[in-house]
């Protein structure tokens, strides 16, 4: 599970990333605001099938590469859940 929140005065629209784990990407245009109804609310994100042997890889893209406004990618937490 992948763990997010809103805590800078930041709209919808400003901090916007895909993510990655593994290599893969599994959440494409992420905003925590817009998807959490708020800020400082909580969004979690259940991933299942990911498979570990040594690590876990994560990557936060911001989708706006430009310096215009677009805060960077941000994570409150990863909790790793054994499967099966």
């Amino acid at each position: 599970r992948l763990h997010f929140a809103e805590f800078e005065d930041v709209l919808p629209g400003q901090r916007v990333f895909d993510v990655a784990v593994q290599g893969r990407t599994v959440l494409e245009s992420l905003d925590i605001v817009r998807e959490a109804g708020g800020k400082h609310r909580a969004l979690v994100k259940q991933l299942d099938g990911v498979e570990a042997t040594g690590q876990i890889l994560i990557e936060l893209t911001p989708k706006d590469r430009s310096t215009r406004g677009g805060a960077p990618p941000v994570i409150c937490g990863v909790e790793v859940v054994e499967e099966g």
